[in-house]
């Protein structure tokens, strides 16, 4: 175990604790000096996250989506989580067969809970919306009548 001081590409520094073989302590740490620091990494992913939040209100409030309940963080992080799904199933079918994307929009704004989102992040579309049925059977199925009528 030991202390070295890893001088970042673009003139941030830090001391780290490597271990292991020395040969490798210094392959580590010619990779770390290529990289960012880790302290601006985090502030790199944070603000992505801020905008991807952002990104997920403005489309939340365009569709006519509810604001989702629970903390302020769930709530940033299931809009975000919401809307992602919201456009992976306009990017997997651009015409939607049934009832267009104004009745899919419907659907997934039934599904009012943070957390149930980020519970199901890694559930596909196709999943989510059978999952969203099931779990409001009368609204989905009320949807579902009015896109028929509506594509006859």
């Amino acid at each position: 175990m030991a202390h070295y001081n890893v001088d970042y590409n673009y003139g941030h520094s830090q001391e780290v604790e490597l271990f292991g073989k020395t040969s490798r302590r210094y392959e580590k740490i010619e990779y770390m000096e290529r990289g960012v620091c880790p302290d601006c990494y985090r502030a790199e992913k944070q603000q992505e996250r801020e905008q991807e939040n952002e990104r997920a209100v403005g489309l939340a409030k365009s569709l006519g989506f509810p604001v989702l309940e629970g903390s302020m963080k769930q709530v940033a992080w299931g809009s975000s989580i919401r809307q992602k799904t919201y456009e992976s199933i306009c990017r997997s079918n651009p015409e939607h067969p049934v009832y267009g994307y104004g009745l899919v929009a419907e659907v997934i704004s039934l599904e009012a809970s943070a957390k149930w989102w980020i519970d199901n992040r890694r559930v596909g579309c196709v999943r989510i919306t059978k999952m969203i049925a099931a779990n409001y059977p009368a609204k989905y199925q009320a949807i579902q009548t009015r896109g028929e009528e509506g594509s006859e």
